[in-house]
């Protein structure tokens, strides 16, 4: 494996480590579409395993929505008193 750069730190790696040694960040990026891996080192616009559209998200625009989401979706708890609710209301 050749030796690239951290994309975080942009320490020298020796290629083989799957974390920067230095700071800490991965060195691998994976596919959330189908799981496949590689190298920071080779920058893809799409997976070369699946075709999913690699562009950057902003992670904190992400948090986000993902908050958003779920504050808008009853937590268990909820649906399931929702659901005791009703039979005691069909009953």
């Amino acid at each position: 494996m050749s030796v690239f750069k951290c994309p975080k730190c942009c320490k020298t790696t020796g290629g083989n480590e799957a974390f920067c040694t230095d700071c800490g960040q991965p060195l691998n990026i994976k596919c959330p579409a189908c799981g496949e891996t590689w190298r920071y080192m080779f920058v893809y616009n799409y997976c070369p395993a699946c075709g999913h559209n690699m562009e950057p998200v902003d992670a904190e625009e992400k948090l986000k929505e993902e908050l958003k989401e779920e504050q808008s979706t009853p937590s268990l708890e909820l649906q399931l008193e929702n659901l005791q609710n009703d039979e005691a209301s069909q009953e």
